[in-house]
């Protein structure tokens, strides 16, 4: 999944991905080719913990 793929599954803004991703809220990047991605398993496990918040 890409960025703009994650921001419209969590439902938020370029910004607060970042700030979030660097704090540890939500999970690293699975890699990096020619842009950034995290694979979809890691966005489907994690969602669960998303909502609850």
């Amino acid at each position: 999944m890409r960025i703009g793929d994650v921001l419209t599954v969590l439902e938020i803004s370029h910004q607060t991905l970042y700030k979030k991703e660097e704090s540890g809220e939500i999970p690293q990047r699975d890699g990096k080719d020619t842009r950034p991605y995290w694979h979809s398993r890691t966005i489907r496990e994690f969602l669960p913990k998303w909502r609850q918040r």
